[in-house]
């Protein structure tokens, strides 16, 4: 994952934490000032209502042209004032960032974004209270959970994948079916995370008179959910951990 967007009502404290991310939960390692490019419609001392706009975003695009092997952090400040225009501008760059190249949207929430950005990114909430400590809350974007939900189709080798997939994005680390050993701890964490974002999203679909197509992808969330549930109680019970996450994604069953 190459994009991610960082959200929090707490400004502030938003932008000091995020200085702590690329080297540590974004899992990116240390960006030169150099090979960083911030973006801030503060500095718009010019503009009345400060905003991002097209122009930015092919400012962007041009700085990113750039020929390197170095690693590049392009870091959007305040992302919530991009104009629409220039939020559907930016897709292109976070659909091909670039193997190197990544893009930090910060933003006050991640709703004050389009559905197809959001979508792109791997969203990190951070804590704002004074006393907090660590980045906890991951939300697993929409694509991640459509993959999820849509995963009762695919092969068992797809669906261990998709599972690893989603691992490596809980926890930064790149994790295989062959190589990777997981502590339970970290496992019935990673568990709880994703039976979270699935209630949230079967939320979303709790509205009476819904049409066919929806009420599908409730049952899709819904069948997700159980087996979340299943695994989550089975590492509980001490199950070989390895075997309870696998089994979690090969008890979904079909649509």
């Amino acid at each position: 994952m190459h994009a991610f967007i960082v959200c929090g009502q707490n400004q502030n404290r938003v932008e000091e934490r995020v200085e702590d991310l690329p080297g540590t939960r974004l899992g990116i390692g240390r960006i030169e000032p150099k090979n960083r490019l911030d973006l801030n419609p503060s500095a718009k001392a010019a503009s009345k209502i400060p905003t991002l706009t097209i122009e930015d975003v092919r400012f962007i695009t041009n700085w990113l042209s750039q020929k390197t092997i170095d690693q590049r952090a392009v870091i959007i400040h305040q992302a919530q004032t991009l104009t629409i225009p220039a939020q559907h501008a930016i897709l292109k760059i976070l659909e091909e960032p670039g193997e190197n190249n990544y893009i930090i949207l910060i933003a006050d929430s991640e709703s004050s974004l389009l559905p197809t950005i959001r979508s792109r990114c791997k969203i990190i909430r951070l804590p704002t209270e004074a006393s907090a400590t660590n980045v906890d809350s991951t939300s697993y974007s929409m694509g991640i959970l459509h993959s999820l939900t849509e995963i009762g189709n695919k092969s068992p080798s797809e669906k261990l994948t998709i599972l690893y997939d989603l691992l490596s994005e809980f926890s930064a680390k790149k994790f295989s079916p062959y190589q990777s050993t997981i502590l339970r701890p970290d496992a019935l964490k990673f568990m709880e995370n994703i039976i979270v974002n699935l209630h949230q999203a079967l939320l979303q679909y709790s509205t009476p008179g819904l049409q066919r197509s929806t009420l599908n992808a409730q049952r899709s969330i819904t069948n997700c959910l159980v087996a979340a549930c299943l695994s989550h109680r089975r590492l509980k019970n001490n199950l070989n951990v390895q075997l309870a996450l696998q089994q979690f994604v090969l008890d979904i069953p079909k649509k």
